[in-house]
């Protein structure tokens, strides 16, 4: 003889099941709700934290309902409040400029073995870091938007994994969640409604972060970051709003945070869209303005100027046979943006250059008065060569830019482009 049972939930979901051997009876002496008995074995799940409503049992010919009984009737641990407190979810913040950044302490430590990471944000911008953490031996955990696209990477130190759930752009003004679930090696991303599985490589099952896991950006001079994540490579913080944050599904308030930073840069708000700034014409001497969430932003790249509207005179050099700069960088990253103007009379010369230690390397060089671009890379591959532009040796100003973002190199010079995967 057996005794069935089934339980179910929102009227939905439905689970049935048996018990095992001959005894059918339940003897029961009290019944315990929100948390288990004092001398209950350690095998029960700790307290429930939340609100109960309406607990009915029907046993024996009798239906009790459990929470209506007299403080006479039953026993409590602690003091109980009548009705239920609707939890307060911590409001949004708002990353005002490139360079705001939430750093979270303690961090995400507890993730080492497994672990959970939600965010929802919004922006137009299409570029910006939204979460890095990172640790000794190469761990990190990171997403970011690429040119309005999520893309997110995770190393366990045996190496990284990249993960890209969706190819729609999310620069559209509205709010977007991404959650990240790992256990061990494998794990799913979800955005929105899209979701990818994704297993790192190699041997290593656990993540192990220290210091503070950063939100929107990072501080100035902070360590050299994952070459993986290029919006961190290239301090492209993220201008826009969070909230939701969840860390092992419990909520972090990002407003307690910020003022706990005394950050004026992250403010707890997110405003709606507002007016077009661009009409206005706030970039000086040329510069070219474009539209930001909640701001303009001013390109001074084809301008002699510099600064947040395009205010400030840049600074010239003059070269000649013989003459050089160099630079110390000491770094290795996959993703590199070059911009110069330069004017001469001469057809052949080295505009800039880089050097490493192995035998990668970026050139851009006049040829022929043409514009010469040649990006090598470590491995078998021959360099990859670009020329675009000619009679540039005219005696005029040109505007030479330069972005690589992994396998993909694009050259500008003035109003022309060309670009090679």
């Amino acid at each position: 003889m057996y005794v069935q049972f089934s339980i179910t939930v929102d009227g939905l979901h439905n689970e049935r099941g048996s018990t095992a051997g001959s005894f059918t009876l339940l003897q029961t002496s009290s019944v315990f709700l929100g948390g288990p008995p004092p001398d209950a074995p350690k095998t029960l799940p700790g307290f429930f934290s939340g609100c109960i409503r309406k607990a009915e049992l029907g046993a024996d010919g009798l239906t009790l309902q459990l929470l209506e009984l007299d403080s006479s009737s039953g026993l409590s641990s602690g003091t109980l409040r009548r009705g239920c407190r609707e939890a307060a979810e911590p409001g949004p913040v708002w990353f005002t400029s490139p360079e705001s950044y939430l750093a979270l302490e303690p961090g995400w430590a507890a993730a080492a073995r497994a672990g959970s990471l939600g965010l929802e944000f919004r922006t137009t911008e299409p570029d910006g870091l939204l979460v890095l953490g990172a640790g000794p031996g190469g761990d990190f955990v990171a997403a970011e938007l690429r040119g309005g696209r999520l893309h997110a990477a995770l190393d366990l130190g045996s190496g990284p994994v990249s993960v890209r759930p969706s190819a729609r752009r999310l620069d559209d003004g509205r709010w977007h969640r991404l959650v990240l679930r790992r256990s061990a090696r494998s794990g799913r991303l979800t955005l929105d409604d899209s979701a990818a599985d994704f297993l790192t490589p190699g041997t290593s099952k656990q993540l192990d972060l220290e210091g503070p896991l950063f939100l929107g950006g990072l501080p100035s001079g902070w360590g050299n970051p994952p070459s993986e994540v290029w919006s961190a490579g290239l301090r492209r913080g993220f201008v826009g709003c969070l909230r939701a944050v969840t860390l092992d599904d419990s909520p972090v308030d990002l407003r307690a945070a910020a003022r706990r930073q005394d950050s004026a840069a992250v403010r707890p708000a997110c405003p709606t869209p507002g007016p077009a700034l661009c009409p206005s014409r706030p970039c000086l001497n040329g510069g070219l303005c474009r539209e930001g969430w909640h701001r303009f932003v001013c390109l001074c790249r084809h301008t002699a100027f510099l600064g947040p509207v395009c205010a400030k005179e840049a600074a010239t050099l003059s070269f000649d046979v013989g003459q050089a700069l160099s630079v110390s960088l000491g770094a290795a990253t996959q993703a590199e943006d070059l911009s110069l103007r330069f004017r001469t009379t001469r057809p052949h010369g080295l505009l800039a250059a880089t050097s490493g230690g192995d035998r990668s390397q970026l050139l851009l060089a006049l040829e022929s008065g043409r514009l010469r671009l040649a990006v090598a890379l470590p491995g078998p591959d021959p360099p990859r060569v670009l020329y675009l532009g000619q009679g540039l040796n005219d005696d005029q100003w040109h505007t030479a830019e330069v972005l690589r973002l992994g396998m993909n190199v694009e050259l500008r010079v003035d109003q022309d482009s060309l670009s090679r995967g």
